[in-house]
């Protein structure tokens, strides 16, 4: 792909975080995000070959991603429909720079069932 493509693909959704999405390729998301500084602080290993990872709330993906850089196997859920987000695009731009997930799957919401859906906020280094 050209820069001009890759770009064009960035703009066609809307992303909340904005992180490293494969070398030289950041997504513009309002929320800056250091998912492998975060990882590194709450202790996740740096070798996650042989494990897997599930990454709720996962909306772009940038804690998806990092997981998969570190080896694991991840599963992304996301309340929201993947087409409306990032996430597919980040994928796509990761493949092509031969970085990033072989198969990703973002489970897709209509099909998971939640009886309650809690939020919490906490003060978290990753976010700037």
């Amino acid at each position: 792909m050209t820069k001009e493509e890759i770009e064009s693909l960035i703009r066609s959704r809307s992303w909340l975080h904005g992180f490293e999405i494969a070398p030289g390729i950041t997504s513009p998301g309002r929320v800056r995000v250091d998912a492998a500084s975060a990882l590194d602080y709450y202790g996740v290993p740096g070798n996650l070959s042989g494990r897997r990872a599930l990454d709720i709330g996962a909306r772009d993906g940038p804690y998806s991603f990092e997981l998969e850089r570190r080896g694991a196997e991840v599963t992304a859920l996301d309340i929201r429909d993947p087409d409306q987000t990032g996430f597919m695009r980040a994928c796509v731009l990761e493949w092509l720079a031969g970085t990033g997930f072989e198969n990703a799957s973002l489970i897709d919401p209509p099909n998971v069932e939640f009886s309650r859906i809690a939020g919490f906020a906490r003060k978290d280094p990753a976010y700037r």
